[in-house]
């Protein structure tokens, strides 16, 4: 959660969308102004009364020849059409979906780093098995050879032992290989340094304790899911942007006081101070259709979201059903796995000992070895689907289900 890109660029998204916020917040707020100005006019724009055109200008001429104004303001909108409130209440629905968009990239990240871990652990229960498998058939073929030198069995016997051990060691360094690469995913994953070690992870491989009824989950999808509700805040929005194009038609009312400190427009060496208060209207009465382009465009927004948030309702209770399906049946296969490899690891056992007590070939004892490996692979490849699942349906509801009932166990 600290390291990973996406999240850090949804807090971020939210961050610039509360500063978006505050900005048309501020204009319902009084602005301050402090302004100050000094000027010098040419002779030539003196005015001067009839009476004085016979005369030169004087200090004390109609118009001053310079002056200055120092001058501190308060402009507060009276009325603008609530188009300022409704374009705040909008910013403050986008930076909450920017928030949700936080939650939503989360659970995926819960998702994905689930699916990471079990990968890792999965790799490391297949080199176990694997070594374990190596480690069985090197007493074979060991067994083999010492029977094969005093005429108990074939030659044939002993090379199809040692070609499986070879064959089991080389199935093992690609086992090794492919752990190797899921570790380096989930070292990628969670931004850590790159190192040669390998990752120190706790827990065993095993189903994953889930027991939730549909119903239960799709209310809790529809109640909890970020994108549900990021999709309903949409809509809001788009309604907000609306009614505010609305008001921008009407007209607009501020109210202003200023106090001042001045020159006389006659007299450049006479100072004046004061307060000025006053109101001012403006109402645009044609635009050259600008507003009702952004009308326009704003119900098309509208409706955009709200076809995405119905799509997104039917989608969810879709892919709810067909995870439900994908467990019930992943389900299914542990629970037959799990019985198929408890049978082909009793049967290598007993086909092992039948053949050192010399009552099978070592063909039946190869065999019953090969049908356990892969009884064993499918078990642990079955559970790896059923975990994924069970991540797929926790983030279809919008984070990990909790305070779930009695865990369904293979």
């Amino acid at each position: 959660m600290q390291a990973n890109p996406e999240i850090r660029a949804a807090q971020w998204e939210a961050e610039r969308e509360e500063g978006m916020r505050l900005q048309v917040r501020a204009r319902m707020l009084p602005r301050v102004n402090a302004v100050a100005s000094t000027d010098e006019r040419q002779d030539s724009l003196i005015d001067r009364s009839p009476s004085e055109f016979s005369q030169p200008p004087s200090q004390r001429s109609a118009v001053s020849k310079w002056g200055y104004d120092l001058r501190i303001e308060v402009r507060q909108t009276v009325f603008d059409g609530f188009s300022t409130y409704n374009l705040a209440e909008r910013q403050r629905l986008r930076q909450r979906q920017a928030l949700l968009r936080v939650t939503a990239v989360a659970n995926e990240v819960v998702m994905a780093v689930r699916q990471a871990y079990d990968a890792v652990l999965v790799r490391r229960a297949q080199l176990a098995a694997e070594k374990q498998r190596v480690a069985d058939l090197a007493q074979l073929a060991d067994y083999a050879a010492r029977k094969q030198a005093v005429g108990e069995i074939p030659e044939l016997d002993l090379l199809n032992a040692q070609s499986l051990l070879q064959i089991a060691r080389a199935e093992q360094s690609d086992i090794e290989r492919e752990l190797t690469f899921a570790e380096q995913q989930f070292g990628r994953l969670l931004q850590l340094p790159e190192t040669s070690a390998p990752l120190a992870l706790s827990g065993d491989f095993a189903a994953r304790t889930f027991e939730l009824e549909y119903s239960t989950a799709s209310a809790l999808a529809f109640k909890h899911r970020p994108d549900l509700e990021s999709a309903v805040l949409a809509v809001e929005a788009s309604r907000r942007q609306i009614t505010a194009l609305k008001g921008e038609a009407l007209p607009r009312f501020d109210a202003f006081a200023s106090w001042s400190n001045r020159s006389s427009y006659y007299d450049s060496s006479r100072t004046l101070d004061g307060w000025t208060i006053g109101a001012s209207g403006s109402w645009s009465l044609f635009d050259g259709g600008e507003s009702r382009g952004r009308r326009r465009a704003a119900l098309a927004e509208r409706r955009i979201a709200e076809v995405k948030l119905d799509d997104l309702e039917l989608q969810i209770g879709s892919r709810l059903r067909e995870l439900y399906q994908a467990l019930a049946q992943t389900r299914k296969s542990v629970d037959a796995q799990e019985s198929g490899r408890q049978f082909a690891a009793r049967a290598f056992q007993v086909a092992r000992r039948l053949y050192e007590n010399g009552q099978t070939s070592l063909e039946k004892v190869l065999q019953a070895q090969m049908i356990s490996r892969q009884a064993e692979n499918r078990y642990l490849d079955a559970v790896f689907r059923y975990n994924a699942t069970v991540a797929q349906i926790e983030q279809a509801i919008g984070g990990a289900a909790t305070d779930q009932p009695a865990a369904w166990k293979p």
